[in-house]
């Protein structure tokens, strides 16, 4: 079994912005892209990581324009869900920042109309779940996804109980075998 498949033109359509590249975007549709990439911490923990979740922000400039979240995974009981221990990913979120500054939370299969030009749409698109125990996946793996910005320092303690210095990115074995004899 492979880790969660990280290619983003798969994962996330964010209203079919990887569908063409991020020019084509901004000429076919009245928008400026701000950022498109990988969301820190939204994979399901496990042996076999999730996929990781994408992160996507632009500005609207359109006029009458409407929006539809159609997708799933918006409720808490709804996100992908881990297996056989693995950690479920993280929620999926689409937030619109009108230029006055409220905010509006999608709700799923929601129409949104009337969105103001400058509006900022904010997509967090979640990961998937993780297969198996976390406390198994090897520290090597855990260290690379830290390396990579897949998983924080934090999570990587938090829920794959490896210990790993900030400054040099370096495993505490001794603390990790610490913490993960203590929790199996």
């Amino acid at each position: 079994m492979a880790d969660g498949y990280d290619h983003i033109g798969i994962i996330n359509c964010a209203g079919g912005i990887l569908a063409q590249d991020y020019e084509m975007f901004e000429i076919h549709d009245p928008h400026f892209l701000i950022k498109h990439e990988y969301l820190t911490d939204s994979a399901g923990a496990g042996r076999w990581r999730g996929g990781l979740g994408i992160e996507t922000e632009f500005v609207i400039y359109g006029q009458d324009v409407t929006g539809i979240s159609f997708g799933d995974g918006i409720e808490e009981e709804s996100r992908a869900f881990g297996f056989f221990g693995g950690k479920d990913g993280i929620v999926n979120e689409v937030k619109l920042v009108y230029p006055d500054g409220t905010e509006r939370i999608a709700k799923s299969k929601e129409i949104i109309r009337n969105i103001p030009t400058d509006t900022i749409f904010k997509q967090k698109a979640g990961g998937g779940g993780g297969y198996g125990n976390p406390h198994q996946r090897p520290l090597e793996r855990v260290l690379d996804d830290v390396r990579n910005e897949m998983v924080s320092i934090e999570r990587a303690r938090e829920d794959y109980g490896v210990v790993i210095d900030g400054a040099t990115l370096t495993v505490d074995e001794n603390a990790t075998g610490k913490l993960r004899g203590e929790e199996k």
